[in-house]
This record gives structure tokens, C-alpha cells and sequence, in this order.
């Protein structure tokens, strides 16, 4: 089945949606399936910021990604990268760095949001775990949270400093007989 190629900016307004989701998870108590999208979310949020660069820039900036067991670069486009290779990539970037003042290895927050939603979405992992029976709690979601909205807000500054034109604004509707933008009131 071919599959069309979304737009970073679909991708962003998709992250966006998964972080309210993951944000619904948890005020319903559903701390696993938040840990889920909220994994999905940066995953989102991180392939439309390097889709933003294009391929070429990426390569040319430094920022590609090396495979893990040989060393060398990773040989598939960025749509195809894993949640580790596009956080390499935001290292690279220094699109993670951002918080560093904060002394707030975002970095490693990513990664350990990474290794989060790999623990619920690969049962293998999750009944292996020696921490199981873990409980992910409202102290952790909330933990959860604040990793992701570092990564949002990490990236929203890249996507600025690179001056990528923002999403396409609101379409204007006609109301009665003035116009308004989609969720004015």
C-alpha cells in the first residue's frame, strides 16, 4: 500500500494531539498508556523539527546519526530513524542543549522518556524488567510531562532560531457579517 509522505507541519499538529492524549491518559489515572503517547508525542515532535532541515541539511550540518554497532553513519532516511536516532540527531543539533543552563540534561530526559515508552510498548521488555512490577504512578506522569514539554519547547526554539516558516495559519471563516479566524470567538 503506498502511503503518502505527511508534512512536518501534519507531523507537529500529530505530536500536538498525542500530547493532549497522553495528558487525558493521565488525569483518567491510565499512566502506562500516557507514558505511550507521550513516547509517541516526542517522536512526533523531534521527526517533523529534523524533516524541517531537509535530508541534505541534515547531512551537511553534522547532525546525521551514527549506527549504534558499526559506527558509521545511519543508512535510512530520517522517516524511517528510530526514537534513539532522532534524539542523537537533537543532540547533534544542540536543539537539546537549550535547557542546559537549567542544569537539565534534556538529552538524557529524552532518552529516559525513550526507555519509558519502550518498557509499555514492548511486552517482552515490560514482564522482563527486573523493576517489575513497577508502578508508574502520578509522580512519574507528572515527571513524564515535564520531560516532554522540555522537548516541545526545545524544539519549538530550533524551528524559531532557524527561522522555519511557521505552521500555515488558521483559515479565516465569514460569521454573520464579520470574519473570524477558526477558534476566535
Amino acid at each position: 500500500m503506498n502511503q503518502r509522505e505527511p508534512s512536518p507541519t501534519e507531523l507537529l499538529k500529530h505530536a500536538r494531539f498525542l500530547r493532549r492524549e497522553a495528558l487525558t491518559c493521565g488525569k483518567a489515572g491510565a499512566y502506562l498508556a500516557a507514558a505511550l503517547m507521550a513516547g509517541a508525542a516526542m517522536e512526533a515532535v523531534l521527526l517533523a523539527t529534523v524533516l524541517e532541515s531537509t535530508e541534505q541539511g541534515v547531512r551537511e550540518a553534522g547532525w546525521w546519526p551514527r549506527s549504534g554497532d558499526k559506527g558509521g553513519l545511519v543508512r535510512a532516511s530520517p522517516r524511517r530513524w528510530s526514537l534513539a536516532n532522532l534524539i542523537d540527531c537533537a543532540w547533534l543539533a544542540g536543539w537539546l542543549d537549550a535547557f542546559e543552563i537549567d542544569e537539565i540534561d534534556l538529552e538524557n530526559e529524552a532518552q529516559v522518556l525513550r526507555g519509558l515508552r519502550n518498557l509499555v510498548a514492548h511486552p517482552l521488555l515490560y514482564v522482563s524488567d527486573p523493576m517489575t512490577p513497577y508502578v508508574f504512578d502520578r509522580r512519574e506522569f507528572r515527571d513524564v510531562m515535564v520531560r516532554l514539554k522540555l522537548v516541545f519547547d526545545a524544539t519549538a526554539v530550533a524551528r524559531k532560531d532557524r527561522a522555519v516558516p511557521p505552521p500555515v495559519a488558521p483559515r479565516e471563516t465569514v460569521i454573520g457579517s464579520t470574519s473570524r479566524r477558526r477558534g476566535e470567538r
